[in-house]
């Protein structure tokens, strides 16, 4: 009998092809997108959770407050204390059971080589017991003593793989050499690839305790990560012990040089949620974006069931005399609800179905967007998606399960018999999903005009033609002689600090005449800094080579922190305590015009300029002549090879850099966009769908109206008119919730442009002018047909 059941409404399903392929198309785009969005939420959700001892395990950090209350989070730990620190704290704190550091070696800056093969890699400098803490499997090698020997390297596959080959035994590479900056390393061990999940990215390892890779680490200047495994015990208490072990062993005045901090323990598994922190080298998250990704999964996923519902209730209203057919040859009502519950799971079913095959076809186009590797094996919550269709089927199917099986055969028969309530659901439906279209897609308007605001704002210097170049402290100012003369370049200046990022700024606390503190930063720089960026100065004059006391004893500083000394011309003023680096008690020589430091989200901070005599890098901003782009980097590359042959020669551009500032704003956007998008297809199916069964419905009224001298624009007018209706409604929805949504996202500007009734405007237009055609295609074949042929159908 259930065989017979789902033979049937396949049957019927089979006949009404538009209505079935509007159903399951648009429920296994739905899915797919769900499907998509999930796969991607689970990764960033199991971030670092593969580690067996992951809720153990955190990272010592540092933090202070700013003068303004905030607390800021940074890494303090450099090579000079980290062996002393990682050892210490072990024996003076009980309740921690393992410590690891962890540094990386940029792949920019570390080439592995082997006979005539090189390749730029990331190399991990990391405690002896780093196995034994994090669970990295190891495919050769003792994790107690792979890292012990002085010379050792532990390599990843794929490491393997592209230095020797195919190799079936990888027990046999253990012995063979690799060789990073001169230094040759042993292979101890080999162990499978870092999972994409994981914070910590490295391509290969070294240990902290053998010379050769702890200099590896010092001839890089990278900082180090402090990890701690803590036993079976309260958090807070360690803090409290880390921090009463630092005032005794007087960290604060040893590596902070007597500024405020107190040591925090971050979570593992909120490492890579945590982008605050500098020196961050893993991966980043945002947490925020991942729930917006995860409710907009969930979103369209809504949309797509509603539409399957919706339609699911248009059509079966259509069926009466069916119904009553069946009861008159015998049909009960429990055997009515089953075929009518059968079709609405067998359209489930095939929406799984296309769903599942769209996810494999788009899923290479989704990889690419979300820069992951993800797999469809990796999902495999497969038991949710059915529950949540077998649930969807069975709504779709209770309306006309429960409703139309309760009517009289001989109503039914005749015609007589009018099911209540079907209007009202589906119009709910359609303008809910109407109403989220319209928010998603005002939503995508504001991005566009926050996006051309942050591109066009003036940000108090020149960007256009800058290159960067990264060097050291050595060679910043022979590479600058050796190309400021050239006529092809506009300006060369050396500078500790790019203006492209959002930390890592030095800063010193000053005391105002009224006694408060505000906090100065420092951006080191040299005396052509404010000519080649375009810097216009205010008031006083630049740093000169003619004045060799602007070495040590003069500072130029920003309108803001004018301001903030509340001195009417604080040119000549001494800025007593203030300091960095041999510079002491500057005199304010000039006031500079306030410039960005960091991007849009942050507010233009109190800013002093110094020359330091030690400052040499380790970036050069270099203005290049427009129309001889090319020609000029060629140049510089060349040069570079004279001055500095055994470094890679690293370029970019200060405009590129600043745009990617915002990269998270540009992905966003696309997010929303492509929702956008899908939700409208969605809404747009739904409503053809709609659209078609009502016209079907109607076909006597449109034939007799056309008879009595209806034109076509009154019978296109006549189904319209409510659609239009829903669709303001729709508005009305949409508008309040996209503004608080959108304003809120704004709020992570601190300069931001205003909502406007425009974008508002031009989303309810844009969705009415695709809904009126969409409803006008079917309607407008019906309304040219000739009613002679409608009234004899019918």
């Amino acid at each position: 009998m259930i065989k017979n059941y789902f033979v049937v409404a396949i049957r019927n399903l089979m006949r009404k092809k538009l209505y079935t392929f509007i159903n399951v198309f648009g429920l296994g785009l739905g899915l797919a997108c769900c499907i998509l969005m999930a796969l991607f939420v689970k990764h960033e959700w199991s971030r670092d959770r593969f580690h067996e001892n992951h809720d153990q395990m955190f990272r010592l950090v540092a933090q202070r407050v700013q003068s303004d209350g905030k607390a800021i989070s940074f890494n303090i730990w450099d090579t000079v204390h980290l062996l002393w620190v990682v050892d210490a704290l072990k024996d003076e704190i009980p309740d921690i059971e393992q410590t690891c550091a962890f540094m990386q070696a940029k792949s920019r800056w570390t080439k592995i080589t082997r006979d005539e093969k090189t390749f730029p890699q990331d190399i991990g400098i990391v405690s002896t017991n780093f196995f034994q803490m994090f669970t990295f499997p190891l495919l050769v090698g003792d994790p107690e003593t792979v890292l012990t020997r002085p010379d050792g390297m532990v390599i990843t596959e794929n490491i393997a793989r592209k230095f020797f080959g195919d190799v079936q035994n990888y027990s046999a590479l253990i012995g063979q050499t690799l060789a990073v900056k001169n230094r040759q390393f042993v292979v101890t061990g080999i162990m499978a690839d870092v999972p994409t999940t994981s914070s910590l990215q490295f391509d290969a390892l070294v240990s902290t305790k053998a010379e050769k890779g702890f200099m590896l680490a010092r001839g890089i200047g990278v900082r180090a990560w402090i990890f701690v495994q803590i036993g079976e015990t309260n958090a807070s208490r360690v803090v409290d012990d880390l921090n009463h072990w630092s005032k005794k062993e007087k960290l604060q005045e040893e590596i902070f040089k007597n500024k405020p901090f107190n040591f925090i323990l971050q979570p593992l598994t909120d490492v890579y949620w945590n982008t605050d922190i500098p020196n961050h080298y893993g991966p980043q998250g945002n947490p925020t974006g991942v729930y917006i990704l995860w409710g907009l999964a969930w979103l369209v996923l809504l949309i797509a069931c509603s539409n399957f519902i919706s339609l699911s209730v248009a059509e079966s209203s259509g069926r009466a005399k069916e119904v009553g057919l069946r009861k008159v040859v015998g049909a009960n009502r429990g055997q009515i609800i089953q075929q009518f519950w059968s079709e609405a799971l067998v359209l489930s079913f095939l929406g799984l179905l296309v769903g599942t095959a769209l996810t494999e076809i788009l899923l290479p186009v989704f990889n690419g967007f979300v820069h992951q590797k993800l797999t469809l094996a990796y999902f495999d919550d497969w038991w949710v998606l059915l529950l949540l269709l077998g649930i969807v089927g069975l709504i779709a199917g209770s309306y006309p399960a429960l409703v139309l099986s309760r009517f009289q055969p001989v109503l039914a028969m005749k015609g007589e018999a009018r099911p209540g309530g079907r209007n009202l659901l589906t119009r709910t439906l359609l303008t809910l999903q109407y109403a989220a279209s319209i928010a998603l897609i005002i939503g995508t308007g504001v991005m566009i005009q926050q996006q051309d605001y942050v591109r066009n704002k003036n940000l108090g210097f020149n960007e256009e033609h800058v290159a960067i170049i990264k060097t050291n402290r050595q060679l910043a100012k022979p590479y600058k002689e050796a190309i400021v003369n050239d006529s092809r370049i506009a300006g060369v200046t050396i500078t500790d600090r790019t203006l492209t990022t959002e930390s890592g700024y030095s800063w010193s606390n000053y005391s105002l005449p009224d006694g408060s503190i505000v906090e100065i930063k420092v951006i080191g720089v040299d005396v052509d800094y404010l000519s080649t960026l375009e810097i216009p100065l205010l008031a006083g004059r630049n740093f000169s080579e003619d004045h060799p006391s602007d070495l040590t004893k003069s500072v130029l500083i920003n309108e803001t922190l004018a301001k903030k000394l509340g001195v009417e011309n604080p040119v000549g003023e001494t800025l007593a305590g203030f300091g960095r680096n041999g510079v002491n008690d500057p005199v304010v020589i000039g006031i500079v015009r306030d410039f960005h430091i960091k991007s849009l989200h942050n507010r233009i901070e109190p800013l002093a300029l110094l020359m330091e005599k030690y400052n040499y890098g380790p970036f050069l901003l270099i203005r290049m002549r427009p129309g001889q782009i090319f020609e000029t980097i060629g140049m510089l590359k060349n040069t570079w090879k004279k001055v500095a042959p055994n470094m890679p020669f690293e370029l970019s551009f200060l405009d590129e850099n600043l745009n990617r500032q915002y990269a998270n704003e540009v992905y966003w956007f696309r997010v929303l966009s492509h929702s956008a998008l899908v939700a409208v297809l969605l809404s747009c199916l739904g409503l053809f769908g709609l659209a078609s069964l009502a016209v079907a419905r109607r076909t006597k009224e449109i034939g007799i109206r056309k008879v009595l001298g209806a034109s076509v624009h009154h019978v296109m007018w006549l189904f319209s008119r409510d659609f239009i209706k829903l669709l303001l409604v729709a508005n009305i929805i949409a508008y309040p919730v996209a503004y608080w949504m959108m304003n809120q996202w704004l709020t992570n500007f601190a300069y931001r442009i205003e909502l406007g009734i425009g974008v508002f405007g031009i989303a309810g237009i844009l969705t009415l002018i695709v809904a009126l055609l969409t409803v006008n295609f079917q309607t407008l074949k019906a309304a040219r047909r000739n009613p002679v042929d409608a009234l004899r159908d019918e």
